[in-house]
């Protein structure tokens, strides 16, 4: 397991004085680089094999709303592939216990061709360890049938956005998903993004955003047929002041 010692300065903090979603998702993706870095596989090595990594589905619970400006650990675990899948859990504390457990899922490509590769095609092995979530898991989501959205929104993928796989970073979506609701000011409880299909420069994604009992659903979707690139699932705490 890879530790991380970090803390949220106040530009990754929102005006209720909590840590944003898409902030912590970068920190996870740093302390994931890191452990793969440990295991004799780096980002670059990747590329000049013609492979990258790719979350296809991540989920994160929220036992309390996560401070700025204090010292936390970030730790994650690779966990035992299947199939074609990577999973990775992580977990973040603060001297009073756990603040978060997250579970996500990755797949290897074939960075030109943008087509899955096998695991065996990785240079060396990524052990697996326990799993230190308790077993939260990824939910699988869909567009809701026959339900009309309560809000729509629409968002182009600009420069500044794009990350070293050259689409759309997978932390943008969490702000698409939390922007498409801003009069709900309560904290995130629980957060599952599935991610369908990769976003590239200059493309536009129409977002959609529906409610589902206390649940808020957003679908995103891209070019003329509409394809689903993304879908979030939210959940908040009931207290607005947590």
């Amino acid at each position: 397991m890879k530790e991380l010692k970090i803390r949220f300065e106040s530009f990754e903090m929102k005006p209720s004085g909590f840590v944003r979603v898409s902030n912590i998702l970068r920190h996870m993706q740093q302390v994931a680089r890191d452990d793969l870095f440990e295991h004799g596989i780096s980002y670059q090595d990747l590329r000049d094999r013609n492979m990258a990594f790719v979350v296809s589905r991540m989920s994160l619970r929220f036992l309390r709303p996560v401070p700025g400006e204090k010292p936390l650990r970030l730790y994650t675990a690779p966990g035992e592939v299947r199939g074609a899948a990577f999973p990775r859990y992580f977990t973040l504390s603060d001297e009073r216990g756990s603040l978060m457990v997250a579970t996500s899922q990755w797949a290897l490509l074939d960075f030109e061709k943008r087509c899955l590769l096998r695991p065996n095609a990785l240079p060396s092995p990524i052990p697996a360890e326990e799993d230190p979530t308790e077993g939260f898991s990824c939910e699988r989501l869909a567009r809701p049938k026959d339900a009309f959205p309560t809000v729509c929104d629409e968002r182009r993928v600009y420069l500044s956005l794009l990350d070293q796989n050259e689409h759309l970073n997978n932390c943008h979506y969490a702000d698409l998903a939390l922007d498409l609701f801003p009069d709900n000011t309560c904290e995130v409880r629980e957060m599952h993004i599935n991610f369908r299909k990769e976003v590239r420069l200059g493309e536009l994604i129409l977002l959609e955003g529906f409610e589902e009992g206390e649940s808020r659903l957003v679908c995103g979707t891209v070019g003329e047929g509409e394809e689903v690139s993304f879908l979030c699932k939210i959940d908040y705490f009931e207290d607005e002041h947590v």
